[in-house]
């Protein structure tokens, strides 16, 4: 069982980190993206992929752009592979 001071030292630490994990998302999925487009490892519209969809509604949440009404499960069909 996690003590309540425990609990809240990590979310402590979580919302200290999160422009941090923010950024880093963005950086992720810009990467992501651009080299799906180059073709050196193949092609496919990675817009469709479930995890850049995630991300992506993930960044929007984030940073009020675009907010959805409720963020999907991040683990979504095919995510993780």
């Amino acid at each position: 069982m996690v003590l309540l001071h425990e609990r809240g030292d990590a979310n402590g630490r979580l919302i200290a980190s999160a422009p941090q994990l923010l950024a880093a998302l963005e950086m992720l999925t810009v990467r992501y993206v651009d080299l799906a487009g180059s073709g050196d490892c193949g092609f496919w519209n990675p817009e469709e992929e479930p995890e850049v969809i995630a991300a992506r509604e993930a960044i929007e949440r984030a940073t009020a752009r675009n907010p959805t009404p409720s963020l999907k499960p991040l683990v979504a069909k095919g995510a993780g592979r």
